[in-house]
Parts: structure tokens; C-alpha cells; sequence
């Protein structure tokens, strides 16, 4: 009991020092349920089916599951690659954006950023893939943490900070599809543009008083969460309708 108290009382005074606590939940989060999903694969494939089938995000499916959009985000493929680039990325942006915005704005960023990476491969399915398009599945935290890099990209650029060097990382992780297959580039371009377009707002209200950009804060978060659910919904069901005249 002495001991849990400790890492709880530990866990707080990171939190009010404003070190990256949720940085640190999120990669111990996907490493832990990657594990996990790994002792699936080899032990009980069919379960393993299960968790993907259910988590994924599969733009047919939407409507059915829409917790997909946020399940999505916390898986990744059997291959350790995956899950290792993801991580060392979250690892090496998260901090910095973590500290400076706050837990609370940081950890909204980063799902909303997943949410419209999906929101984008939802719309590139619809409008640009085809009629198979609806049945791919995405899943990878890489469409939240390109949201970072979106964000990153204002935050330097407020700051007067070099911003060729992560330019140049954006531009490598958008051209690896053009060398390995199955990459979801959709979700990449979605996540980063959601990233940029919060951050660019934050600059609307960074004059203002801190009582003030809380609520602004607020309000931004609230209204990109509905523009992208009624997004997702909206086009979602359009998927849907040919089922609905199965019956």
C-alpha cells in the first residue's frame, strides 16, 4: 500500500512539474496492449482476429463501431517495426509539445489528431479509392503523432525555432510509401493537417488571459470533436445505406 501511494504521490509531483506524464501513459499504453496483442498472435490467432477486426478502423464498419476511431489508435501490426518507429517519434516530439500546451491540450491534440487521420482515410475511401477502399483497415498511433508534427510546425515556428530539420522529417515519413506497401499515407496527411490546424488556432488566443484561452481551448477541442464525429457519421452512413436495403 506504501508503495502504491509513493508512485501515486510520484505520478502527481510529474504531473505539476509539467514533465511528460502523458507522453509516457501513451507509449507504455501502445506498448502494452501491442504485447498483448502479440501473445494473441501466437496463442490464439482467432482472438487476435477478434481484436483487430473489433479495434481497427474500417471505414465501412464506421457506423457500427465507431469506437474504432479511438481503438484504432492504440493498436499496431505484429511487426515490432511498427510499433518502434511510432514510439521512438512519440517519444521524441511528444515532450516537447507536451510542455509546452499541458497535459490536457496535449492529450487533445493528439486524439483529435488520430480521429481526423481517420476522418481522412474515411474521406479518401469514399472519394478517391474505389469501391474496395471502404473495406481497408488502419490502425497506428502515427496518424495522432503526425498531428504533433503539425502542431510542432506552428509551435517552432511561434517560437522562431529552425524548422527546416522537422520539414524534412515530414517530408521523409510522407514519401515512405512510395517504397513499402501498406502504409495508411492518408492518415499521416489527415492527423498532421488536424495538428496544424489546432495549433494555428491557439495563436488566436494566445494574447488573451489565461482564464480566457482555457475556455477557448475548450471550445476549439469541442468543435473540432463534432465537426469530425458528424464528418465520420455523415459519410459512415453512406456506406451503410446499401445494407439497410438488404432486409
Amino acid at each position: 500500500m506504501k508503495q502504491y501511494q509513493y508512485y501515486v504521490n510520484y505520478l502527481r509531483e510529474q504531473w505539476r512539474m509539467n514533465k511528460p506524464v502523458a507522453t509516457w501513459f501513451l507509449i507504455i499504453a501502445c506498448t502494452a496492449i501491442w504485447l498483448f496483442e502479440m501473445i494473441s498472435y501466437y496463442i490464439a490467432p482467432s482472438f487476435f482476429s477478434t481484436i483487430i477486426t473489433n479495434g481497427a478502423f474500417t471505414p465501412f464498419l464506421f457506423v457500427t463501431k465507431p469506437w474504432t476511431a479511438v481503438t484504432s489508435l492504440f493498436l499496431h501490426a505484429p511487426n515490432i517495426w511498427h510499433l518502434t518507429f511510432n514510439m521512438m517519434m512519440l517519444w521524441l516530439i511528444g515532450p516537447t509539445v507536451e510542455r509546452y500546451l499541458g497535459h490536457a491540450e496535449y492529450l487533445a491534440i493528439y486524439f483529435l489528431s488520430g480521429i481526423g487521420s481517420n476522418f481522412a482515410m474515411m474521406l479518401w475511401s469514399k472519394y478517391a479509392a474505389g469501391s474496395n477502399g471502404i473495406y481497408l483497415s488502419v490502425y497506428g498511433a502515427s496518424g495522432a503523432i503526425l498531428g504533433l508534427c503539425g502542431t510542432l510546425l506552428v509551435l517552432y515556428r511561434k517560437l522562431g525555432f529552425q524548422i527546416r530539420s522537422l520539414i524534412i522529417l515530414l517530408i521523409i515519413i510522407f514519401a515512405e510509401p512510395l517504397l513499402a506497401g501498406g502504409i495508411a499515407w492518408q492518415s499521416h496527411i489527415g492527423g498532421c493537417i488536424i495538428g496544424f490546424i489546432l495549433m494555428a488556432c491557439e495563436n488566436l488566443y494566445v494574447f488573451q488571459p489565461r482564464k480566457k484561452q482555457k475556455i477557448y481551448r475548450i471550445n476549439m477541442n469541442v468543435g473540432m470533436l463534432i465537426l469530425l464525429t458528424y464528418g465520420l457519421f455523415a459519410v459512415g452512413y453512406q456506406f451503410a445505406l446499401p445494407m439497410s436495403h438488404l432486409a
